[in-house]
């Protein structure tokens, strides 16, 4: 008989671990060695949840989901999700990488990620890429861990067997010669290659385990020249994947401990047979259940607490994180300009359009021309909408803090902007919006990299699902600073208004445009110019000398 699945409220704190797989295989892989699950909707993903107990007679609870696609930005949504939707002590990646030639390990075996290195941003320069390194050491209680490990090797001796795995280890002839054609790179590489395989399959052995230092790139690394430029940033990276950097980055952000379990599947440099793809997908499942199964709670640390512990405290619900951006998006939105002030443009309805993908849509237009009321009025009816709308002012952004650390200030609680818009946008659409990029471009300031930051965060919010961003920039700045060709924006300009539009708003207000200079006129199109002209008492006096 088929379970009813389970309502989120039911399991939201009795969480220990959360696992997060990628690939159909890997998520296969992982749920064939928990049984008795429940599925559990009402949250940002469905997941699969069990509970059962590990060989102490302790409970151990795990919910496990796939991410939408691969990637660090899809694995770093998934993550959120869980910890809002699950409050878990642990989050688990669980999957396959791809190793470098190395004494240790080889296809098949399983390698724990000891450090996290995030090369997903690099810079092109003269013909080399160079690498920004993000990401760090694990965390405490996961290095403890690791460090224990290799004293449990009877413990945990039956993971790697036929019968747990489900399938037996592949083999292939050891390469006997640098011109065998499954063997690539320059020579050295491929002779690397060759004496590693013939240390790892030059005889009959089990798959093993291994801690080791993992490169995260939003990339598929099969290019030996790679692996070289990963190698000149650290020396001891041996293995590489592609969502490790995004979860880390979540993780790190809660202090949430993130062990990564990673089953290679490729040696680079080596064109294996495409069986071990899912053998490895096995191997690194078996693992962890092994781990789940044979070590008791009090070696997972402080962190994972006794059941019944719930390790997060005061973390803002999603409601609460709509009210708090509403509160700061006022100093924005109230620039709204009233409507009998008010001037229709035809880049209005582009703007305000929804599109199925999420894009950058970047408001162009001179000083004055009227972008950050625009921006208000479109902000102020998305909210009328339903929809959650986070408005942030460029020029009120502090020299001495970060972006971070500002977004933590001005929310009132632990999360960064870009967090909480993840956590909002997990099960609904919403909007962002920044005005007045061109206050912190390198013609207006010189002295700090808050329009790096800006843009990094545009950009990332753009690659989430259900984020719609719409900034503004004066013309001039955007054309000479080249950091904005970064936000990749679709761009609209703000044309000033005819001459007939103002003339209406100001025959409505008492005054008489026909006794008007053209030098007034062309004044008076700059909408800034014509705020400040109605708030001037009205003397009904010949208004064709005035020249504003």
């Amino acid at each position: 008989m088929k379970r009813r699945p389970l309502k989120l409220q039911t399991v939201q704190g009795n969480v220990d671990f959360a696992v997060i797989t990628i690939r159909p295989d890997e998520y296969q892989a992982v749920l064939a060695r928990i049984p008795s699950r429940q599925t559990v909707v009402g949250g940002a993903e469905i997941y699969e949840y069990a509970k059962f107990q590990n060989s102490f007679g302790e409970l151990v609870r795990v919910a496990v989901a796939r991410t939408a696609g691969q990637g660090h930005n899809a694995a770093q949504q998934t993550a959120n999700d869980m910890f809002y939707d699950l409050r878990p002590k642990w989050i688990a990646l669980v999957g396959i990488a791809g190793g470098f030639p190395n004494d240790d390990f080889s296809l098949g075996d399983v390698v724990l990620a000891s450090r996290v290195l995030d090369l997903s941003v690099t810079a092109s320069k003269k013909g080399d890429t160079e690498y920004a390194v993000h990401g760090g050491s694990c965390h405490p209680d996961v290095e403890v861990l690791l460090n224990w490990l290799p004293s449990q090797s009877n413990t945990l001796c039956e993971w790697c067997t036929p019968a747990k795995l489900s399938l037996a280890r592949p083999s292939f002839p050891v390469p006997k010669s640098l011109d065998d054609e499954r063997l690539y790179g320059n020579d050295d590489y491929k002779q690397d290659v060759a004496d590693t395989l013939d240390r790892h399959f030059g005889i009959s052995r089990a798959p093993l385990y291994a801690p080791a230092p993992l490169a995260s790139s939003n990339m598929l690394v099969k290019d030996t020249k790679i692996v070289e430029q990963f190698k000149n940033v650290s020396r001891d990276i041996e293995q590489v994947e592609m969502e490790a950097g995004g979860v880390y980055r979540m993780c790190h952000s809660k202090q949430l401990p993130l062990l990564c379990v990673r089953g290679i599947s490729d040696i680079v440099g080596f064109k294996r047979g495409p069986e071990w793809t899912l053998f490895a997908c096995h191997s690194a499942a078996s693992f962890f259940n092994s781990l789940l199964r044979l070590i008791p709670r009090d070696v997972w640390g402080k962190s994972l607490g006794a059941v019944g512990e719930v390790s997060h405290t005061n973390v803002p619900t999603v409601d609460e994180l709509r009210q708090r951006i509403a509160d700061h998006s006022r100093s924005v939105l109230r620039f709204q300009v009233p409507s009998e002030n008010r001037i229709e443009f035809e880049v209005e309805s582009k703007l305000k359009k929804l599109t199925e993908e999420s894009q950058t849509k970047l408001l162009l237009g001179k000083a004055g021309s009227g972008k950050t009321c625009l921006l208000a009025k479109i902000g102020n009816e998305f909210l009328l909408g339903g929809y959650p709308v986070l408005a942030i002012k460029a020029d009120m952004f502090p020299h001495d803090m970060s972006l971070e650390d500002w977004g933590r200030s001005e929310l009132d609680c632990n999360l960064t902007f870009l967090e909480v818009v993840q956590a909002v946008s997990a099960d609904e659409t919403m909007v962002v919006i920044v005005d007045q990029l061109d206050a912190l471009a390198s013609v207006v300031d010189l002295t700090s990299t808050r329009l790096n930051e800006l843009v990094s965060f545009i950009t990332r919010c753009s690659d989430l699902k259900n984020v719609h961003v719409i900034s503004s920039c004066r013309n001039f700045e955007f054309q000479y600073d080249l950091r904005f060709k970064h936000l990749n924006a679709k761009t609209f300009d703000l044309e000033l208004p005819p001459w007939e539009k103002i003339a209406g708003i100001l025959k409505s207000r008492g005054h008489d445009p026909d006794l008007m200079s053209e030098m007034l006129r062309e004044e008076l199109k700059v909408l800034q110019h014509l705020a400040v002209y109605l708030q001037l008492p009205n003397t009904n006096s010949d208004e064709g000398g005035q020249n504003a």
